[in-house]
């Protein structure tokens, strides 16, 4: 999904239109995970909400938002993915901006319905963009500040108190790559190359070629199964804990939860890959790509030293029509067992009204010992439910 274009190739000439040494953009922060910055697309006036994500291999806009600007698809590619074929509708020879200075002509775009992953945010949002700002641009991306340096070349980047490491890329995944080793309660330790994806909101994403090489599953016997949720599928991903987490200088000595794949196809199931490193540990870095020269910078920001939680979120909610919604369950977890179903809307958390889904979450995972909620059911009828977050 994500990485459409290492299926069908890279797409986009881009041609400056500016010349510049250097252009701050401040983005949105949400969650600790979810970077939104805002971009002009061709000559409308009004800035959209785009998420940046470092493992977007091609620019996306929602279906909806591009019928507004009359943008319009100028051919469809078929793609097999895990989740069976799918056709993408590509608007060719767009323009995006970003503060005037910044500007990408000649871009090709999918089109594509954003709502659910919207809905699951709490945040509806315009588009996706990764690759088309990072291979034409020296970005650095600092959380500190909530903000973009955007550079012409790398002699105009500021590297100090950066370290500087050498990544790899290819042709059919324009991705930084790097090597990731993890260790698992029995000692054991695991390296592979992994795919650096600010858009995975995750630490560890372990690919399904990968586990069955090591056999991971017979080592990882403490599992819950829950729901993934991308553009295009929903689908489920098992979870269970690594024991650490290192690269390069940078080593995680802490259990945290890591994805398991059980994915047959995609970028989650690509031999020769450990996975995906994903937000939760990329956003405790500020950095700097340098797709040219192959080379990435990190500095421990703010959130580096941030607790790792191995508390398991138990359902996955949804806002639909100004109302927090469970739109899934995890089985085996306290919340299940206690008899929070889907389709299930939140009314109260810790006997406050509830705002909106950004609020719900930030109040079930700060909350100290038992849950308190009071939700209305698919019969209409509104019940109290009290469950403790499970920890893996």
């Amino acid at each position: 999904m994500k990485y459409i274009s290492a299926l069908f190739g890279l797409f986009g000439l881009l041609v400056p239109a500016t010349i510049f040494a250097q252009v701050k953009v401040p983005f949105i922060l949400q969650e600790n995970k979810c970077v939104f910055v805002e971009v002009k697309v061709n000559d409308d006036p009004k800035p959209l909400l785009f998420f940046f994500d470092t493992g977007a291999g091609t620019t996306l806009i929602d279906q909806r938002v591009a019928q507004e600007l009359g943008i319009r698809s100028t051919y469809t590619e078929t793609v097999s993915g895990s989740s069976g074929q799918k056709d993408f509708h590509v608007a060719e020879g767009q323009k995006l901006s970003f503060w005037e200075s910044i500007v990408i002509d000649d871009v090709d775009i999918i089109i594509e319905d954003t709502s659910r992953i919207g809905k699951s945010l709490g945040r509806a949002f315009a588009g996706i963009i990764g690759y088309d700002l990072l291979h034409k641009y020296i970005t650095r991306v600092d959380f500190d500040h909530k903000e973009f340096w955007i550079y012409e070349t790398p002699e105009q980047a500021v590297t100090e108190g950066f370290s500087k490491y050498d990544i790899t890329m290819t042709d059919a995944i324009p991705i930084p790559h790097l090597d990731v080793t993890f260790t698992l309660k029995d000692r054991s330790s695991y390296t592979g190359k992994v795919l650096f994806d600010s858009g995975a909101g995750l630490n560890l994403l372990i690919n399904s070629q990968f586990i069955e090489q090591h056999q991971l599953f017979d080592k990882m016997p403490n599992r819950l199964i829950a729901t993934q949720n991308d553009l295009t599928s929903k689908g489920f991903i098992t979870l269970s804990t690594i024991e650490s987490l290192s690269f390069f200088d940078y080593q995680f000595d802490k259990p945290m939860i890591a994805h398991l794949s059980t994915d047959k196809g995609g970028v989650s199931a690509m031999p020769g890959y450990l996975g995906i490193l994903g937000a939760e540990i990329i956003n405790r870095f500020n950095f700097i790509i340098d797709y040219s020269n192959k080379v990435l910078y990190l500095q421990p920001n703010r959130m580096y030293d941030l607790p790792i939680d191995t508390k398991v979120f138990p359902f996955r909610l949804v806002e639909e029509d100004n109302k927090v919604v469970v739109q899934h369950i995890i089985d085996h977890t306290d919340a299940a067992k206690q008899g929070i179903k889907a389709g299930d809307e939140i009314l109260e958390v810790n006997r406050q009204p509830v705002k909106d889904l950004l609020w719900v979450k930030e109040q079930i995972k700060l909350s100290e010992g038992a849950v308190h909620l009071k939700i209305r059911n698919a019969n209409n009828k509104v019940e109290d439910k009290t469950f403790r977050l499970t920890s893996l």
